[in-house]
């Protein structure tokens, strides 16, 4: 099976659970959850979801996340969101149906 990394930069922990159930509970795609940056949770996380300490930039976090994620694709996040049921499912729809590895795929943001 396809898994999906995601991945961004740490900024407010105290809702990533609420984020990862989001995640976990409206999709069937294999996934891991990479965030990066100095603030960490106060909490264990999920087998599929790691944390790296790093004091720089947002951008730099992203960086560094994005290596060090495990997938067959990346996708950036944010850790503030909420995804539309199905979510991850539809993006590794389209990631599959373009066959081409250097895609990027931007979901959009809605109230």
């Amino acid at each position: 099976m396809d898994k999906i990394g995601l991945y961004g930069s740490a900024n407010r922990p105290h809702l990533w659970m609420k984020f990862y159930n989001n995640i976990r509970s409206t999709n069937s795609s294999e996934f891991e959850i990479m965030f990066v940056g100095n603030v960490a949770p106060g909490f264990d996380l999920p087998n599929n979801m790691k944390y790296i300490f790093s004091e720089v930039k947002p951008a730099q976090c992203y960086y560094i996340a994005a290596t060090r994620v495990d997938g067959d694709y990346i996708f950036n996040i944010t850790d503030d969101v909420l995804y539309s049921e199905g979510a991850l499912d539809k993006l590794l729809y389209i990631f599959k149906k373009n066959e081409h590895k250097e895609l990027v795929i931007g979901p959009r943001y809605m109230k």
